[in-house]
């Protein structure tokens, strides 16, 4: 498990980023002038076969990182669907709130994994993960705020990378760990 994330930075007058990745023994930090998915996978390497939880950076979705597993982080995702909020008037305002709750719903379930039993621990993740497949996650909407948010959450959740923190204990659900570490 690698958590990352990054910050902008200067060096020497010159805008940088600050890239940290971080799991339970070790912390590597780099300063680049850059941050693409080379930088990524200089650090984790070409074949990581770990999950990397991380934000919704453009440089790891990156296909050259299509085979690593990702975990991306909710309290981004979250705030997301919050962002676009104020931009919404009437029916459009359903679409961010309804991700958003789903989403919470995931947290919160996660909380509670130790006191359910394991098979309605598990129904619930099922119906979470069909309740996100009922979104309108494959059409076009008509408000291009709530269309960019659609696009880019229904891919993560394509491949699967929104709840894997629910089938795998070990993932968390935010990249909160890095970004503690920068």
């Amino acid at each position: 498990m690698v958590h990352t994330d990054d910050t902008g930075w200067r060096v020497g007058g010159e805008g940088a980023h600050l890239m940290v990745f971080t799991t339970p023994k070790i912390t590597v930090y780099q300063v680049r002038p850059r941050h693409r998915n080379e930088e990524v996978r200089e650090v984790i390497g070409d074949d990581f076969q770990g999950k990397l939880v991380c934000d919704r950076g453009p440089s790891y979705d990156a296909k050259e990182l299509n085979s690593v597993k990702q975990q991306k982080c909710l309290a981004h995702l979250i705030c997301n669907t919050k962002e676009v909020e104020p931009r919404q008037s009437g029916r459009a305002l359903q679409f961010p709130r309804q991700l958003r709750e789903l989403l919470r719903q995931g947290l919160d379930l996660a909380r509670r994994r130790a006191e359910l039993a394991d098979q309605p621990f598990q129904q619930l993740v099922a119906e979470l993960d069909q309740a996100l497949d009922d979104l309108p996650l494959d059409r076009t909407l008509r408000n291009r705020d709530n269309q960019r948010l659609l696009d880019g959450i229904g891919a993560q959740h394509d491949r699967h990378n929104l709840l894997r923190f629910l089938s795998d204990p070990r993932v968390e659900p935010t990249n909160n760990r890095a970004e503690r570490a920068l």
